[in-house]
Order: C-alpha cells, then structure tokens, then sequence
C-alpha cells in the first residue's frame, strides 16, 4: 500500500491499516517502513471480529486465534462497497480496481531499442578489443546473465563495505538487474543509506584456467524499490528465473532493481571494456 501511494491517491482512494497490534509496535512497525498511511490499533480485536477477520489459524500444527488478511473498500459514508478475505498483498490494488469499475492502466508502447557504448580499457588489447562489436559484448552479458543465478551485490554504508550473495536476473535490455532481499537485513538497511550499489557476476569454474578464460562483469548502478506500475512485470521476469515466489509474496519481501550506469567487463587476465547506455 506504501508502494502504491500515487495510484492509490489517483483512485481517490485513502488506506488505513488496523491490526491488534499494540500502538507502541504499530509505531516502531512504521518508523522502521516509513509506510506514508493511518494504521489504526485494535487490541481488543472488536473491530476484527464485526468485520470477520479474527479467526482460528494453524501453524505448525498449533491452532491459536488471529487476523485473516482482508481488504475492505469503504465508501465517504461508510457504506460497505466490496471485500475480499484471505487477500495476498500484489492482489490488493487489482482488487481495488475491480470493485470501483476501473480498467488496468493502458499498456505503455514498447519502448525504443537501448543504445550502448563500447570504450576500451586494456591498452595493451587494443588490436583484440577492436574487434568486439558492441552486440557482441551484450550478447556475452545477455548469455552470461541467463546461465549464472547468483551475484555478488556489493553495497556500503558509513565507510564500512558489505558484500553478499544474491539471486539475481536482468531485463532483456541489460538496462536493469534486479534481486530481492527482506527488509530487516543488512543489505537492504545499506541501500537505504546509499543507494550507488555493484554487482559481480562471473563464469568461475575453480579452475586455474579462470585466469585466462574467465569472465567477470561489474555492474555499478542505483538501486530502489522496484515501483507498483513495473512490479508485476519484473516479478515475472524474476519467478520465471527463480523458483522464490513464497519468499517473494512474503510481507516483509522487497524486489529490488538495479538501475545500470555502466558495465566493466574483464576478460582473461587484462582485457577490460566498459558498457554504458549511450545518449
């Protein structure tokens, strides 16, 4: 609901949250996700119980009492418009659309073909380097990025450097990586911080002829939530790559994208090329 505040505002729509959550949690819930909208508490579940939420639930084969996450589409006048119960977070704008009548935003028009630019780095491989055509060097990423499932993501916070691996994919473009993380990890309270992040992706076998045929590419770009208007979309690209959709659908999930400045591809010991969208 935070994600979608502008489509949200465009619907004429106001969010308010309630659980039975304490204020004091409900207030470090929002400090922690900035989440932009009234949450309102209700220890006493009452209201969960009139509205049909507050229900027998099993976990780990326990039953206990708890919420039901549902969706309530209110009229000015408090009148009941629609609901739906059971409802998982990236169905709840599509809910929202249909219960008001209103169609899915038009699709955008494809957009124009990425231009990149190829600039040599190795001056001692200049005749090798001058060969490379830049289809070429995008085909290799294209090719490398479909083969490998998992990158370093290199991000820093207060002059401390952090590295970690990631499950990663990128849009057909090469414009965008993208991974996911959850909110209460080091990475993502880095990004917070500083949003200029890298990648690492390599071709290593562990071989000692990595040293001579190996590929390692860097990708230095900006990192941000990935909007509401483009998740659904790079959602696909993700699942299509990774089998992760418990984790992504997960409350505390964030998909990620990587926003690519520039491409340093190195290849064997000392050939280095750079990539960057052209102007």
């Amino acid at each position: 609901m935070r994600d979608a505040a502008s489509e949200l505002a465009e619907l004429g729509i106001t969010p308010i949250g309630i659980s039975p959550d304490k204020r004091e949690k409900q207030k470090k819930f929002d400090d922690k996700y900035e989440l932009g909208f009234r949450f309102l508490s209700d220890e006493a579940h009452a209201v969960a119980e009139a509205y049909g939420v507050w229900a027998e639930k099993t976990l780990a084969g326990k039953t206990y009492m708890g919420i039901v996450r549902s969706a309530f589409l209110v009229n000015e006048k408090g009148a009941l418009i629609d609901v739906k119960y059971n409802i998982s977070p990236d169905q709840t704008i599509p809910f929202v659309r249909k219960a008001l009548g209103e169609s899915e935003p038009p699709a955008k028009s494809a957009p124009q073909k990425v231009e990149w630019r190829l600039d040599l780095k190795s001056a001692d491989d200049e005749e090798k380097a001058s060969t490379r055509t830049v289809n070429q060097a995008t085909d290799e990423l294209n090719d490398l990025f479909k083969r490998q499932r998992y990158c370093v993501l290199a991000t820093e916070r207060d002059g401390a450097p952090y590295g970690n691996l990631v499950a990663f994919a990128s849009t057909p473009d090469l414009t965008e990586l993208m991974f996911v993380t959850s909110r209460d990890t080091r990475k993502y309270g880095n990004i917070q911080a500083n949003r200029q992040v890298a990648l690492v992706i390599d071709n290593r076998s562990n071989e000692a002829s990595d040293l001579l045929t190996g590929l390692a590419v860097t990708a230095l770009g900006i990192a941000e939530q990935i909007p509401e208007s483009k998740r659904e979309h790079m959602r696909s690209l993700y699942l299509a790559k990774h089998d992760l959709k418990p984790f992504l659908d997960a409350e505390d999930t964030v998909l990620i994208q990587m926003l690519v400045q520039k491409y340093i591809v190195v290849s064997g010991l000392d050939s280095v090329i750079e990539l960057t969208p052209a102007e």
